[in-house]
């Protein structure tokens, strides 16, 4: 079997370079964590991330601006019962 999720990684201090260089520094965070556990502590046989994909920033009102990117995982993984 195979499922997706999506992870969600968000910057919303400082102008548009300093939330591009936060989002780049969890993107690098998020790759090492992902790297060193590619089974998820064996609850998946196979773990392929995507390229993050930029979400359209989103002005606050009264607040700074947020940035976002979306990292798509896709598990693959052997059960069973699909539903257990």
């Amino acid at each position: 079997y195979e499922a997706t999720v999506e992870i969600d990684l968000l910057a919303q201090k400082g102008a548009k370079t300093a939330r591009a260089a936060t989002l780049d520094d969890l993107v690098l965070a998020l790759g090492a964590k992902l790297k060193t556990n590619p089974t998820l502590g064996g609850l998946v046989d196979l773990m392929q991330p995507s390229a993050p994909q930029p979400h359209a920033d989103e002005a606050v009102l009264g607040s700074d601006a947020v940035s976002g990117l979306v990292v798509t995982l896709t598990l693959f993984f052997v059960t069973s019962d699909p539903l257990a």
